[in-house]
């Protein structure tokens, strides 16, 4: 088989992976998720000569807008993208889904973390698939490689809510995305074998790959407030996510972390004293979020599961009934993992009724995360609060 070639060498991805919360990358992490459908995508004009046709994505209601235009990237990137047809994009697009969405979260966390810096492509390989042979592998790298590219192509359009200062000058910092790429590539971190060759069959694969978020992570760093996160993207991606009651769960955790991040400035907080066994007095801290979860919007209308573990399709099947087994085995999982502090079905439903699924879908959940995420609440709720009494103080000066 031959030695394998000497690489550059590369760095891991950071330990401590916090999910992104903030608007721009739940916009486009929307736009990955909802590609295996194609919900809220369509084509449009690529505004050049070239005639590959663009897509454009926007929910309704969201302050952004994502472009996939594959004439924004060199010749060189485009190597090996079948994505020369409208039909040949689509079907492109169709391949992404939910683990696109945790391929942008990598990403992410390279270009804040480890800017510029080389990372090993098989380093996103191991934490996005379970190869069990060489040729899975490969499959892997490829399938990594070409999203990576996908994202360097999709360009962003629109401008997050509220205004962000700079600490130290008091400025506005100017937030706004007019076509650029929320992630980009550096050019100097993407590397193949010392001798020019990939130490593997598909030549266009690099062996390392950087990021960086280029003007707006610069103008973003001004402020540590607008980096928002909240949760453990390690703990999603240990989830295995090949049965439907995993990729559920994945689902679930992800969409919670978002949700949680959003509205946690709103939180109620209340405390009270119990006796341990041992009849000492504790102090327990509860944390209540302002609005309960659907199961549509856990599963349907946030971030979707892969489409072959779609909760719709299963409740339309032969078999619906196997819809709740896999919800009662997605929320073990979470329980089991330490990811959730409470969970309780607020409304009662009959489940022999006619048209009792969609009530299942829309029955209130009070859903809470662990101990950190009530914690992490707490003082997101805390600096809030700080931040409003402060701006009171400024204007009636």
């Amino acid at each position: 088989m031959g030695s394998t070639p000497k690489v550059q060498k590369s760095i891991r991805l950071p330990d401590s992976l916090p999910q992104q919360t903030g608007e721009e990358m739940r916009a486009v992490g929307f736009a990955l998720a909802d590609s295996t459908n194609l919900r809220h995508w369509k084509p449009c004009d690529s505004g050049s000569d070239n005639s590959v046709v663009s897509m454009l994505y926007k929910r309704p209601g969201d302050r952004f807008q994502v472009k996939f235009d594959p004439n924004g990237l060199t010749n060189e990137l485009r190597i090996g993208l079948r994505v020369d047809t409208t039909d040949a994009i689509e079907e492109f697009l169709k391949a992404r889904g939910i683990r696109g969405t945790l391929t942008l979260q990598l990403m992410a966390q390279a270009a804040i973390f480890r800017t510029d810096e080389p990372i090993a492509l098989d380093d996103f390989v191991n934490q996005l698939f379970d190869p069990h042979s060489g040729k899975e592998r490969q499959e892997a790298r490829r399938w990594t490689w070409d999203t990576m590219r996908m994202i360097f192509a999709l360009r962003l359009y629109g401008v997050r809510a509220g205004k962000w200062r700079d600490p130290e000058t008091r400025g506005v910092i100017n937030l706004e995305f007019r076509g650029e790429p929320l992630i980009a590539l550096s050019p100097g971190a993407r590397t193949f074998a010392v001798d020019n060759e990939s130490p593997w069959s598909d030549s266009d694969i690099p062996v390392t790959v950087g990021f960086t978020m280029g003007a707006w992570g610069k103008e973003a760093r001004k402020n540590q407030k607008i980096l928002q996160y909240y949760g453990e993207m390690q703990a999603v991606l240990d989830i295995p996510a090949g049965k439907p009651s995993g990729a559920w769960a994945q689902c679930m955790l992800f969409n919670l972390n978002q949700k949680w991040r959003e509205k946690a400035k709103n939180v109620a907080v209340t405390t009270s004293i119990r006796q341990d066994k041992n009849g000492n007095d504790c102090k327990r801290i509860a944390v209540h979020w302002p609005r309960k979860f659907t199961r549509r919007e856990l599963l349907v209308e946030l971030f979707p599961p892969d489409e072959r573990f779609s909760v719709l399709d299963m409740l339309n099947s032969s078999n619906p009934g196997r819809a709740q087994r896999t919800w009662d085995d997605a929320v073990k999982i979470l329980k089991t993992r330490k990811q959730l502090s409470y969970y309780k079905e607020l409304a009662p439903i009959n489940s022999s009724r006619q048209g009792w699924a969609n009530d299942w879908l829309d029955q209130p959940l009070d859903i809470r995360p662990n101990k950190e995420g009530k914690l992490a609440a707490i003082e997101i709720k805390d600096s809030h609060k700080k931040s409003q009494s402060a701006i009171k103080k400024a204007r009636a000066k």
